[in-house]
């Protein structure tokens, strides 16, 4: 039972205001790791963990500002309690990371998992029983040194639940206490009421990086370059074939309109290389598991065909351009 059951509405909305953390734990200081500590309020105390840590602190800044946030390090399995613990790894890092930190969660601890693609959400609830939220993010940043970052680009970041709330203190309209520490960063970050609205969000970025992130490794492009009307149909009938398989999942995509989102993007982003871009071409695990992977066995479930992610899959994993 919640420590808050016993509180009214009113009450409880005031006791989460209480619980807002001072203490937050950037759980993967990578680019978007590092550009996120950089956007907290000044004076939460920002902690990056990591395998490798340990303690100690650090001074990061961007890239073309004289300013620096100093931020402590630690250890995934130091013994420091944690109250908030933002997840920005890589896909595949996120339950092994999880259950490094399970003994420091505090029991009103939340969780959120800013990653690509699907699957580490349900492990992840599966995993842990207490407060597990999910976001997708906009934000761009590139990391140019190992404390310094780029801001490429300002975004829109949404946070919402993955599971239905079992706990009788929590609604739909309640937000966790980690958005009124997300609402005062600078991140411009909003809330997503319902599980439903939250899937719709995350398989939105998982079609869009199913049209970008595998083509644009597999044929050393820029984003922007997939607009070349020798790419165009290819990615298209990806999003169409993504889409297929999300409105089986009880979701609602319009396959024209997730084309244009998808242009979109592209447009935005035109001079960036994608993740898996850089991941692929400096020899690093790819996520393509997770992104185009998980479609695809979503698909299998579902009776959907999904013969052109599933050729770029198979292309990813084999290490061929195709």
């Amino acid at each position: 039972m919640s420590a808050l059951s016993h509180l009214g509405p009113q009450q409880r909305r005031l006791k989460r205001l209480d619980l807002i953390p001072i203490h937050v734990d950037i759980i993967g200081p990578g680019a978007l790791g590092l550009h996120l500590a950089l956007s907290m309020p000044p004076d939460a105390v920002v902690r990056l963990r990591h395998p490798d840590f340990s303690a100690g602190s650090v001074a990061l800044s961007y890239v073309d500002s004289s300013t620096t946030r100093r931020v402590e390090t630690l250890s995934l399995t130091d013994p420091a309690p944690i109250r908030c613990a933002l997840f920005t790894t890589k896909a595949f890092q996120v339950v092994p990371a999880l259950r490094a930190i399970l003994p420091q969660l505090d029991d009103a601890a939340d969780v959120v998992l800013l990653h690509n693609g699907l699957g580490p959400q349900d492990a992840a609830c599966a995993l842990y029983s207490g407060n597990v939220w999910v976001g997708t993010t906009t934000e761009g940043a590139l990391r140019t040194d190992k404390w310094q970052v780029q801001h490429t680009g300002r975004g829109q970041t949404i946070i919402g639940p993955w599971r239905t709330a079992t706990d009788s203190t929590q609604t739909a309209t309640d937000e966790p206490a980690v958005m009124h520490l997300l609402r005062r960063s600078l991140w411009a970050s909003s809330w997503a009421p319902s599980t439903s609205v939250m899937h719709q969000h995350i398989w939105r970025k998982v079609i869009i990086n199913c049209a970008i992130n595998p083509m644009t490794a597999l044929h050393n492009l820029r984003n922007g370059e997939l607009l070349n009307p020798e790419w165009v149909a290819q990615w298209q009938d990806i999003v169409v074939e993504a889409v297929a398989v999300a409105n089986a999942q009880h979701l609602s995509f319009d396959p024209e309109a997730m084309v244009a989102d998808a242009h979109t993007v592209m447009q935005a982003t035109a001079e960036n290389y994608s993740s898996m871009h850089q991941d692929w071409h400096y020899g690093r695990a790819t996520e393509a598991d997770l992104i185009l992977g998980a479609v695809v066995r979503y698909g299998a479930q579902s009776g959907i065909a999904t013969p052109r992610i599933s050729a770029l899959l198979d292309a990813l994993m084999a290490g061929k351009a195709c």
